[in-house]
């Protein structure tokens, strides 16, 4: 084989590779998401306790299910909102918090547009406005129950989500935010995912030009409010690199923690070390700051 033979397919590959990235990243952001849609992997009805299928709106009209898992608690601690993360349904992601309910807690989980028996398609914009809809959810119920405060809870895409919707919920106020594994910015994310691989990494200037920033909540971090804030993210994450989650710790408000999870991978930690982590997870919402 010659040098120009070899220039050719040098040459066709990265030009395939970069069609291939464009294409990856300009399908409508579908790069974030992966759903599964009408299917459980888990039948609600089976478990004990069983959750309340919960049907509700979204601000465009789209229908939303959520999974609701009341305390048997005869004094109930708080009410927990779970934004979850990118791939399947509320079936799978539901088993990180499944604990709380025993301990006290009343749960909330719900799918996004397009994941699980939602309606519709998921999009950065349309993520937020269910979002909305979701805590609009949570905080009549929780004030139905004898005002109990909101806790929200957020993993990898859905603290990207969740981060945007309450910095447009200007007078809502939670008791306590939980961010673990997550982003705030989604063109870094992009370029983070394209620069671990070899045959992509050249391309992380375009990953940041194409890829849609428009929800970000990277500068809306200083202005959020709640009570308390909780940053979790594991050492050796792969998926979301450790410091996109120090980033969105360095711009939040006090008072704030950050947990570095030795070993930790992605969205791990609450199942580490026999249950370490939630124990400290539990002392840490009932602590008073």
């Amino acid at each position: 084989m010659n040098i120009w033979d070899q220039f050719i397919i040098i040459f066709n590959m990265r030009f395939l590779s970069s069609v291939f990235i464009l294409l990856f990243l300009c399908s409508c952001s579908s790069v974030y998401y992966y759903p599964t849609q009408k299917q459980y992997y888990v039948d609600p009805q089976k478990l004990d306790p069983s959750p309340e299928i919960v049907k509700f709106k979204s601000g465009d009209g789209t229908e939303l299910e959520g999974w609701y898992f009341k305390t048997a608690a005869k004094t109930p601690k708080g009410f927990i909102i779970h934004f979850h993360g990118n791939a399947q349904n509320l079936s799978t992601h539901f088993g990180f918090l499944w604990f709380v309910p025993r301990e006290g807690y009343d749960y909330f989980i719900f799918d996004y547009r397009g994941y699980g028996f939602s309606e519709g398609k998921p999009s950065p914009k349309g993520l937020v406005l269910d979002g909305h809809s979701a805590l609009a959810w949570a905080n009549a119920k929780r004030k139905e129950r004898g005002n109990l405060p909101l806790i929200v809870f957020c993993q990898s895409l859905g603290g990207a989500v969740c981060l945007k919707t309450l910095a447009e919920e200007k007078d809502f106020v939670p008791e306590a935010l939980v961010i673990d594994s997550s982003f705030a910015s989604y063109r870094s994310v992009a370029r983070t995912v394209v620069s671990n691989s070899w045959l992509f990494w050249l391309f992380q200037p375009v990953a940041w030009m194409i890829a849609d920033n428009s929800q970000s909540p990277l500068n809306d971090l200083s202005r959020l409010k709640a009570k308390k804030f909780l940053v979790v993210h594991g050492e050796k994450d792969s998926t979301i690199d450790v410091q996109h989650g120090k980033r969105i710790f360095e711009n939040l408000p006090n008072p704030k923690e950050f947990w570095l999870i030795s070993g930790g991978v992605h969205t791990d930690f609450l199942y580490r070390n026999n249950n370490e982590y939630r124990k400290k997870f539990l002392r840490w919402l009932e602590a008073d700051e």
